[in-house]
């Protein structure tokens, strides 16, 4: 097999999970042409990966982008396409993807219409997204060993990272706004929690994106804490970004993509789960100090749900709720008791 081409637009924790893939089809076909087709902000996360031609695309949000993705995308022919991801933006970019076998999820997962975008799928099972990934490589008969995220985030900014982080000073980020509302724990917890960690000397940094509303949380969450948080949100670059992720100590964090990049890098996870099942979108093999509601949140929200399924997700505003400042504390000295070593 000479040709393999994988589509998995961002979102970026997203595509931090599908690394180790990428790692079992390099180890798999040495001498085979790797194509990970992509958007812009993959490649600025990940950085070069040794034997992965990165192939950028837009996402198809106009005529002018679906235009300019199929002049990309009709040069190319494959052996082989995985279609990692199930959307009609994804399905959009496949179809100028040729190849005899393109192969997809099954049909319990795979959304808009995936079914008439891949000609073979993946058996269902309940699991991780991690383990859904290596279940393709496990369809094409290759052996799949331990995830492995070797040879991504050659772009981090260490040295920038080290620079403004204090030395011999137990670090703890907090990245506070998911992509989804109903995702975000609220700021009374927050600040309990931040107070706890100032009571012991641990220092705070607070990460996030340049969205209008993650910004305006983490300033408000900053202003009861003057001088004496960081503050990162909105300023800084991916490379940053993971860097950070990488040069913390402890991450605290509900299901967001901040969690994977720090699971790949090795940075412990307190995640704040509620609407979501952690087992299937938490920090992968790594949940110790995971806070897990999930069941607590179905029962309360979907008292009558026939559909208990794996994949469920409880969309409800006051979800998170049922997760305590005192329970997250409780898992953050945990995590210290045992790192702190």
């Amino acid at each position: 097999m000479k040709r393999i081409g994988i589509l998995r637009l961002s979102a970026l924790g997203d595509v931090v999970l599908v690394v180790p893939l990428v790692n079992c089809l390099i180890k798999a076909y040495p001498d085979s042409e790797i194509s990970w087709i992509t958007t812009q902000s993959t490649v600025d996360l990940l950085g070069p990966i040794d034997r992965v031609r990165w192939v950028v695309v837009e996402k198809p949000k106009s005529l002018r982008a679906i235009l300019s993705n199929r002049k990309i995308l009709k040069k190319m022919e494959f052996d082989l396409v995985l279609v990692l991801q199930a959307s009609f933006s994804a399905h959009l970019v496949s179809m100028y993807m040729t190849s005899q076998r393109k192969i997809g999820f099954d049909r319990r997962r795979g959304k808009d219409f995936h079914r008439f975008f891949v000609n073979e799928s993946i058996p269902y099972e309940n699991q991780h997204f991690v383990d859904a990934y290596l279940a393709f490589a496990k369809k094409i008969e290759i052996d799949v060993g331990e995830a492995s995220w070797s040879g991504a985030f050659s772009n981090m900014d260490i040295e920038w990272a080290n620079g403004i982080l204090p030395k011999d000073t137990f670090c703890v980020g907090i990245s506070t706004s998911p992509t989804k509302n109903e995702r975000r724990w609220g700021m009374s917890g927050y600040k309990d929690i931040v107070r706890y960690l100032l009571s012991k000397d641990r220092f705070v940094c607070l990460v996030g994106g340049d969205g209008v509303e993650e910004i305006a949380f983490n300033e408000e969450l900053e202003s009861y804490f003057p001088r004496a948080i960081m503050n990162l949100t909105g300023k800084t670059n991916l490379y940053q970004w993971s860097a950070i992720l990488r040069q913390i100590d402890l991450l605290v964090a509900p299901d967001t993509g901040c969690v994977h990049v720090a699971r790949a890098l090795e940075t412990p996870v307190v995640g704040l789960y509620a609407v979501a099942n952690p087992s299937l979108t938490g920090p992968y093999q790594e949940q110790d100090y995971c806070l897990n509601k999930y069941n607590d949140a179905i029962d309360r929200y979907l008292p009558n749900s026939k559909n208990k399924d794996y994949h469920l997700r409880v969309h409800h505003s006051d979800a998170m709720s049922l997760i305590t400042a005192d329970e997250v504390i409780l898992k953050m000295e945990s995590a210290f008791e045992l790192l702190d070593k």
